[in-house]
């Protein structure tokens, strides 16, 4: 136990984050809540951890959806080459894959923990926060392992998607405490639940489905779950679903003049099979009249086998999947951050980075590229002279 041991930087959360602004930083101590730093980093990449993605700045921000102009001066100051070439310096080697994704070469996301830990500040795990005030131009910080005091405070709690890492909301709880807006949290990048029973065909992948949501559409790979949909595809267009809602699923592209003119006596199920590729599993649960023979099928019965693959309609829903989301919609309010060095327009040097703020990017490492250019805008020569005063 130690009593109000003082620090330049304080820093919430020991994620990607936070980390990475403790090795950029390293005058500055880390409080994390759980064991072991970086569980959620772990996760990411399906554990092999693809920690950005190539491409020049104005390409990277289009991938964070109505957030590009928050993102494009960090981005900007540091974009994934200078995030590769960091990372380089620290000793940790780096592959690209043909779709531009960014993995550590060991295939391993242990290996980028270990450099960032290996490379970090002081952390102080098993902590948890009890209160959070400034007095004057310093934080105080009461925790179960006693009182910490700094200069500057950062938030690096991520946001509320896997909780069993530890991500569970402290951050906007902290925000709030300082007057500042959330945005109500939900799933981004998540499994999509279904309507319709997917038990029958759960295991099933698709190379190129397109779904649609309004008038927001995603094209991609489809994984079928005992509960829906996953995949890069249902990943994407995920974020969109704020309330059970329609979605239109095209499987393939299939014109009415192919059924039209098939004769003998194959069945629906086979013809379909035949025109389409799609698996027969999939086609027995989808396909209406799959056991009649196609030649003979009336016109609204024709119709209604075209629209099960071209235009398959089902309420979709996230609702209760955040816990198992790879990333949280929402978090705290942009409006109030300085987008230059990311600290709170409402307290002087308070500071949110990562994916505590709400912001969220595309699957492919634009989030983790997010926490580290968000953590580096805040380590700047600026933040430096800053706290100096």
């Amino acid at each position: 136990m130690h009593q109000n041991k003082r620090t330049d930087v304080l820093i919430i959360g020991g994620g990607p984050a936070g980390l990475f602004l403790s090795t950029l930083y390293k005058n500055s101590i880390i409080l994390e809540k759980e064991a072991t730093p970086g569980k959620k980093l772990l996760l990411t990449g399906g554990g092999m951890c693809n920690f950005t993605h190539e491409g020049q700045p104005f390409e990277v921000i289009e991938h964070y959806f109505e957030k590009k102009a928050f993102v494009s001066s960090c981005l900007g100051k540091f974009p994934p080459d200078k995030i590769k070439d960091y990372f380089s310096q620290l000793g940790l080697e780096s592959i690209k894959r043909k779709d531009g994704c960014v993995f550590p070469k060991s295939l391993k996301a242990e290996t980028l923990l270990n450099c960032l830990l290996d490379n970090a500040g002081e952390i102080i795990t098993n902590t948890v926060i009890t209160s959070i005030k400034k007095e004057e131009e310093l934080f105080i910080v009461e925790t179960n392992n006693g009182g910490f005091i700094s200069k500057a405070l950062v938030i690096a709690t991520g946001g509320m998607s896997y909780p069993g890492t530890g991500s569970t909301g402290d951050g906007y709880k902290i925000a709030k405490s300082f007057a500042h807006k959330t945005v109500q949290p939900s799933p981004a990048l998540s499994e999509i639940k279904l309507s319709f029973n997917t038990q029958a065909i759960e295991g099933v992948s698709l190379q190129e489905v397109e779904l649609k949501i309004g008038n927001k559409t995603s094209k991609g790979p489809l994984l079928f779950t005992k509960r829906g949909i996953s995949g890069p595809a249902a990943m994407f267009i995920s974020r969109e679903i704020q309330a059970p809602t329609q979605m239109t699923i095209k499987f393939t592209e299939l014109e009415e003049k192919e059924l039209i003119f098939v004769k003998g006596t194959k069945s629906v199920k086979n013809v379909v099979k035949e025109l389409t590729s799609l698996p027969l599993t999939l086609i027995s649960t989808i396909v209406p009249f799959c056991d009649k023979q196609c030649s003979t099928l009336t016109k609204e019965e024709r119709k209604a086998v075209l629209n099960s693959i071209t235009a398959f309609s089902t309420e979709a829903t996230t609702t209760g999947l955040l816990k198992i989301a790879t990333v949280t919609r929402g978090g705290v309010d942009t409006s109030q951050i300085n987008k230059k060095n990311f600290e709170s327009k409402l307290v002087s040097n308070l500071f949110f980075i990562g994916e505590v703020l709400d912001v969220d990017g595309e699957c492919g490492g634009y989030n983790l590229t997010f926490c580290f250019a968000s953590a580096y805008s805040v380590a700047s020569p600026l933040f430096a002279k800053h706290l100096q005063q």
